[in-house]
This record gives structure tokens, sequence and C-alpha cells, in this order.
């Protein structure tokens, strides 16, 4: 079955955050700290965009 519009948009959203997030992760294991930051910052402005779509699991 076709998922509705907005819940795809939200599934692809977080995708994008998810692997944004992992990118984040490799470029400060690799020691490139500037770039980490950079794509650090975009993950918290689209989780931002996204309050309502960040899972329970999530919060600590």
């Amino acid at each position: 079955m076709d998922q509705p519009k907005e819940e795809k948009m939200l599934a692809d959203d977080m995708k994008r955050r998810n692997e944004l997030a992992y990118l984040a992760l490799y470029y400060a294991i690799t020691g490139n700290e500037e770039r980490s930051e950079m794509i650090r910052r975009v993950v918290r402005r689209l989780e931002g965009q996204r309050v309502e779509a960040t899972p329970d699991l999530v919060e600590a």
C-alpha cells in the first residue's frame, strides 16, 4: 500500500536526517571537526522544523 503523502515526506525527512547525522559522526571520528559541526548544524535545523516527527525513543 502507498503511504499518504505527508507520512512519506516525514519518512524521507527522517531518512535524510539520519544519513546526515551518520555523516557528521564519520567526520567527527576522522578528525574533520569543522565539517562535522557544519553538518550537525544542518541536522539541528532539520530537527527544529519537524519537532513533531521526532520519535519518542530519541528523547532521553
